[in-house]
């Protein structure tokens, strides 16, 4: 595919009329050609757009990652590696929620850390109930047990520890479930 347009614009329009899967395809050559980090930035926008649509939380998460790395302010920078950490996260791929959460972290301030934290914990919890109520039992188990870490107020530790308990024992984890009973 030749790609001659150099504007927002000109991109915004060819990229219109295609449909999703083209659409891709378009942009993502369009991110092979020399342009501006301005211009990289809104395609980059744009395939994190349609990949939301699609469901495709990693891809997203990757072109988050990317425009972060590109991004001159620290808090656009936040802002990416957050949303990134956030598309991981619904992705199922922790690690590499974990990796995003803490590069977010290391480009703020005390007060921003504060801030990337209890916002990072919220929407940890908020994935597990998710999943949770999609009878998502494995997934929920993995963001409860890596809240467990995160957390540090005391019953909120315990409201995590019966979650996962309950969990277990849905899961038939008999083991599991009696070892964290005894951890009390």
């Amino acid at each position: 595919m030749q790609i001659k347009e150099r504007t927002k614009k000109q991109i915004q329009e060819r990229a219109d009329s295609m449909s999703d899967f083209l659409k891709i395809e378009y942009l993502e050559e369009c991110l092979k050609t020399p342009i501006t980090f301005d211009i990289k930035k809104f395609v980059q926008d744009m395939l994190i757009e349609i990949y939301l649509q699609r469901k495709m939380y990693s891809q997203a998460a990757k072109y988050a990652v990317s425009n972060s790395e590109i991004s001159v302010r620290y808090i656009d920078k936040i802002e990416n590696y957050l949303k990134a950490a956030k598309l991981y996260v619904k992705a199922g791929m922790l690690n590499d929620a974990d990796i995003c959460y803490r590069k977010s972290l290391a480009c703020g301030n005390i007060e921003q850390k504060k801030q990337v934290e209890g916002e990072i914990i919220r929407y940890y919890w908020e994935q597990a109930e998710n999943f949770e109520k999609q009878d998502k039992r494995v997934h929920a188990v993995r963001i409860y047990e890596k809240l467990r870490q995160l957390v540090k107020d005391e019953n909120q530790k315990s409201e995590i520890k019966q979650k996962l308990i309950k969990l277990y024992e849905r899961m038939g984890k008999i083991k599991e479930a009696v070892d964290l009973k005894r951890s009390e």
